[in-house]
């Protein structure tokens, strides 16, 4: 079993991507004085986010205020159908992967925010980009149907599962015959903004055989200006859950080894 448990420093996108490089930067040093490194990944931001590019080079994937779409089906919509907004997410998408890269972290994998490299454009894209800049692994959201210690799907809703279920298996065909390594597993879908101490330990007793992947948006406290859609989420204790010394016992009870994608 392997379990790549993502560090909360993904998110690095938006119109502060380089004052989060930079305060990223130090904290990497501090975490090397210890002997600990982070594998560092670009979470690509297409909706509900701030664009790297100023709204004057991509007028038509920002609103009055020069932000990115929060409707993710119209923007899924316009992405797929428009050849003029395709050509300005390619060029937001590269600008994104060009300030990553002129951070000097090395890539250790890509996602994106709402998961929306599941889009066949953005993802498309993302494959097109990223290679240029030495991608080499990307998260497929699959998560089981059934969680450990949570509640049972209904029928509806597990029969609603069944189209994107298909997608994702299409999806990892096409990663892996791009040569990009990714997970088999996640989970942090359902439990988003609440994989605190009880849940995490209930996942970590059953992990399936495989690479899965953990992911969660620990920090110390609310903050200004965070995502509306957000706001509800547990992120003290999120954050708490990962030093809990009873986590990690789990962890390692439970055979898996930890590690980045770049580990794979």
């Amino acid at each position: 079993r392997e379990s790549v448990a993502l560090e909360p420093f993904d998110h690095l996108l938006n119109a502060r991507l380089h004052s989060h490089l930079q305060l990223l930067q130090h904290f990497c040093r501090r975490l090397s004085t210890f002997g600990l490194c982070l594998g560092v990944g670009l979470h690509v931001a297409v909706v509900c986010g701030w664009p790297v590019l100023p709204a004057r080079e991509i007028p038509d994937l920002v609103d009055a205020a020069g932000m990115l779409d929060t409707n993710l089906i119209r923007a899924g919509l316009r992405y797929f159908f428009l050849p003029k907004v395709r050509r300005q997410l390619a060029k937001e998408i590269r600008a994104q992967f060009e300030a990553f890269h002129e951070s000097g972290f090395a890539l250790d994998h890509v996602n994106a925010h709402n998961h929306m490299q599941i889009h066949p454009t953005v993802l498309s894209l993302i494959l097109e980009i990223g290679i240029d800049y030495g991608m080499r692994a990307m998260r497929v959201p699959d998560e089981p149907i059934a969680l450990p210690g949570a509640s049972t799907l209904s029928f509806s809703r597990r029969m609603a599962r069944l189209i994107p279920w298909i997608w994702l298996r299409l999806m990892r065909s096409r990663l892996r015959r791009a040569g990009l390594n990714t997970n088999d597993y996640v989970y942090g879908i359902r439990d988003s903004g609440a994989l605190v101490r009880e849940r995490m330990l209930a996942l970590l007793a059953e992990l399936p055989d495989g690479v899965t992947e953990i992911f969660l948006h620990p920090a110390r406290g609310d903050w200004d200006g965070v995502e509306e859609a957000a706001r509800h989420y547990r992120f003290e204790e999120e954050f708490q859950a990962l030093i809990d010394g009873d986590v990690r016992a789990a962890a390692e009870a439970s055979g898996a080894k930890l590690t980045a994608f770049s580990g794979l």
